[in-house]
């Protein structure tokens, strides 16, 4: 899978996590101004994720690469993305996941004393992540819409 940075816009705090999960440096914060993320992306190389019609258009003009996800879920919406930026197979793999919170780099940090399960930690905000069933989820949620996309 090709690594690519993105910007997300506030609409998709969702699809922001998700492809801080799948390994992608992708900066967004709820409250950035339209403005700011468009220099941002620019300054940045950034990709431009967003539902905003009016957003979208304002980076292409500007010769902004942007997409503006489709499909009834969030899975299809990234497998929309990974279509129009040419990412490859969307894999989770938790040694090149980001922090879902702020998008720092994980470590791989010692097994919790509970548990025998491998955890990473992020260098930036200490969150602690380990392989649970969210994980799977996401896998198979985009499995199952990527073979959905197939139907006629």
């Amino acid at each position: 899978m090709k690594n690519r940075t993105f910007i997300v816009d506030a609409m998709l705090g969702g699809i922001a996590r998700k492809l801080r999960m799948l390994g992608h440096d992708t900066t967004y914060k709820s409250d950035m101004d339209d403005d700011i993320i468009l220099k941002t992306a620019e300054m940045e190389g950034r990709v431009l994720v967003t539902m905003d019609a009016e957003l979208y258009n304002r980076a292409q003009k500007a010769g902004i690469p942007a997409v503006r996800p489709i499909g009834q879920s969030q899975a299809e919406q990234l497998l929309h993305i990974a279509d129009m930026v040419c990412l490859g197979e969307l894999r989770v793999d938790s040694a090149r996941s980001r922090c879902a919170v702020c998008n720092g780099v994980l470590y791989r940090c010692d097994t919790s004393p509970d548990t025998a399960v491998l955890q990473r930690a992020c260098m930036d905000c200490s969150k602690r992540y380990w392989h649970g069933s969210h994980i799977d989820n996401l896998q198979r949620e985009i499995d199952a819409a990527l073979l959905g996309k197939g139907d006629p």
